[in-house]
């Protein structure tokens, strides 16, 4: 009994101990790269520093640095100098942030921004709707030319057969006066 005690209280030391050392290892890691995100925002690098803010979003949600990555992080996501904007996830990190206890001025800044990105992904939504029924328009116009200088050749062929056929019956038709009036020639006149 005794040593199941001493085991039992050997092994609860041991993981209280580890996952202390694995939380100050993540919040050094989160820390890291939060502050290669600074830096890359100092620099304007607004692509570089929304990915490091998604590393810490990804990788170190249990870390205290997690609300603040989500939050600069779609910042970073959207911000005018960023060349490849990525406005869904940036609602869908300002979603997430919303779930944290705000204080009133920054909550009602999150309003504005989830409102103002939903709208613009459902914009983007209907323009890529609308830039694939254009490219839809666009193959069956390819299609349809296609076709069309299709028949075109196929009726110069017609009619360059019509021709031939005419000329055909035309001797065909002069043969047959010629040889009406061969007979007639031939009879006796009665």
């Amino acid at each position: 009994m005794r040593y199941c005690l001493i085991t039992a209280l050997f092994l609860s030391l041991l993981f209280t101990g580890c996952a202390t050392i694995f939380q100050s290892a993540d919040g050094t890691n989160a820390k890291k790269h939060m502050q290669k995100a600074y830096q890359h925002e100092l620099a304007s690098d607004f692509e570089s520093a929304a990915k490091e803010y998604g590393v810490v979003t990804k990788n170190y949600s249990q870390t205290s640095y997690y609300e603040n990555a989500l939050y600069k992080g779609a910042l970073a996501s959207i911000n005018p100098q960023n060349p490849n904007p990525d406005y869904s996830l940036a609602l869908s990190y300002m979603k997430k942030y919303s779930a944290f206890s705000l204080y009133y001025e920054r909550r009602q800044a999150v309003t504005v921004y989830l409102s103002l990105l939903a709208k613009i992904q459902k914009d983007m939504n209907i323009e890529k709707q609308d830039h694939t029924s254009i490219v839809k328009q666009k193959k069956v116009m390819a299609d349809l030319k296609k076709n069309i200088a299709d028949l075109k050749k196929e009726l110069k062929i017609y009619k360059a057969k019509t021709n031939e056929l005419e000329d055909k019956l035309q001797k065909m038709k002069d043969i047959d006066v010629q040889m009406h009036e061969n007979r007639r020639k031939q009879r006796p006149n009665g």
